[in-house]
C-alpha cells in the first residue's frame, strides 16, 4: 500500500474521530500546516463542537495523537508562517472502514 499524504491522513483521523463520538454529528477537523518542506502539520482545528471547549481540546488531543501515531507530527513551530488544509474525506462506507483499520492498527 502506499504511503498516504497528509490531507489523507487528516481525513482518516477525523473518521476515527467521528466514529468515536457518534453524537457530534458535524464534528470536522482541519490543519494549519508550516510553509516549508515536511509532513507534519502546525495545529489542528476542531469544528462542530460548539460550546464545549474542554470535549473540543480532549478531541484535538486524540487528534494529535493519532497523527503522531500515523506518522504525522503536530508541532507549531515559532517563525514560519501557516496555511489550512483541508482533509480529504472518505467518501465511501469502504473507505470509511479503511481509514478506521488505519487508524485502530496504528494504535
Amino acid at each position: 500500500m502506499d504511503t498516504p499524504d497528509r490531507q489523507t491522513l487528516l481525513g482518516f483521523v477525523e473518521a476515527a474521530m467521528r466514529a468515536d463520538n457518534p453524537d457530534l454529528p458535524s464534528l470536522r477537523l482541519a490543519a494549519q500546516a508550516h510553509y516549508r518542506p515536511g509532513s507534519g502539520f502546525a495545529f489542528i482545528e476542531v469544528y462542530g463542537v460548539d460550546d464545549q471547549r474542554d470535549r473540543r481540546r480532549c478531541i484535538r488531543a486524540e487528534a494529535n495523537r493519532l497523527l503522531g501515531l500515523l506518522g504525522c507530527k503536530v508541532d507549531l513551530e515559532v517563525g514560519y508562517d501557516v496555511f489550512t488544509v483541508y482533509p480529504t474525506r472518505p467518501e465511501t462506507a469502504h473507505q470509511r472502514l479503511r481509514a478506521l483499520k488505519v487508524v485502530r492498527k496504528a494504535q
